[in-house]
């Protein structure tokens, strides 16, 4: 949609759903910018994110603006939410693995009435949110804490494949946006068996 071609979208983490994420939106969309802690690329990451052996030891924020030469891409070394942000984008994409973090997130995107995309990555299985400004209160009282939610490592089909199976949602996602279509509050996808889990809407009660 043309108004992609407007949106400056912000990504909070830069790893596999992060990283993903960032190559399909740096194509599509006016400014991207990219926050990333003092988190740095190992070897275990050169499998299932945008990068290889010569990034190993960098910030990932640094290597993922690499690995998209000739785009125009803004990589910040700060944890997000922080206070050096200095802008209110139109969404937010949350990537980060800790819902400690996905909450301050979800209470910056709140306090500055930003739209939010979430990803979450489990295993072979990925999780989309997509949540309103006028939802996000919701939103955020309904995330579950660190230590209520199952650690599950990625498996031989999740590690290559979740991804990029989700960085080209969250383009997708952004995309029908733009559009005007509704999108559901929550997706649930196994990629290994490419198979959608379940999917709920914002008009339902119950949250799977």
């Amino acid at each position: 949609h043309p108004r992609m071609a407007e949106l400056q979208v912000l990504i909070a983490g830069c790893g596999m759903s992060g990283g993903w994420a960032a190559h399909g939106l740096a194509r599509a969309v006016g400014e991207l910018i990219l926050f990333d802690g003092a988190d740095t690329v190992e070897e275990v990451n050169c499998g299932n994110q945008p990068f290889n052996e010569l990034h190993v030891g960098e910030l990932k924020g640094d290597a993922l603006v690499y690995s998209l030469t000739g785009m125009t891409v803004d990589a910040r070394p700060y944890r997000f939410p922080t206070r050096r942000a200095g802008i209110v984008p139109d969404v937010v994409v949350s990537c980060v693995d800790s819902f400690k973090s996905k909450q301050s997130i979800t209470q910056w995107c709140m306090d500055n009435g930003v739209p939010m995309l979430e990803t979450r990555a489990q295993g072979e299985t990925a999780v989309l949110c997509f949540v309103p400004a006028e939802r996000l209160e919701e939103h955020l009282a309904a995330l579950p804490k660190d230590n209520e939610v199952e650690d599950v490592g990625c498996g031989a089909t999740g590690g290559a494949f979740l991804g990029l199976w989700i960085g080209s949602q969250v383009t997708a996602w952004l995309n029908n946006w733009c559009r005007g279509v509704t999108l559901p509050r929550m997706l649930i996808w196994h990629v290994g068996m490419n198979m959608q889990v379940v999917s709920t809407t914002w008009e339902e009660e119950e949250v799977v």
